[in-house]
């Protein structure tokens, strides 16, 4: 699986000129990694509807197994 994000580089200030973003990418790919994964790990399985590929996963450790490994340690991001 994979997810598609898309944010703007920048935002209007308090008097609607467009001020630039720029972001560390290593922080911010370790950042979102962290942040997704302890998203899904706080989702209770019971509470989850797993596609058939997954039909495998029946107990939280096998859960948090997927979670942790799905991926690898190195998330692609492109910015």
């Amino acid at each position: 699986p994979h997810v598609h994000l898309s944010v703007t580089a920048g935002g209007l200030d308090e008097q609607g000129v467009w001020k630039n973003l720029s972001f560390h990418k290593e922080a911010l790919r370790r950042r979102w990694m962290w942040l997704v994964r302890d998203y899904l790990l706080g989702q209770p399985l019971s509470q989850l509807t797993m596609p058939p590929q997954l039909a495998h996963i029946h107990c939280e450790s096998d859960w948090h197994r997927l979670i942790l490994t799905a991926g690898g340690q190195h998330w692609h991001i492109h910015l």
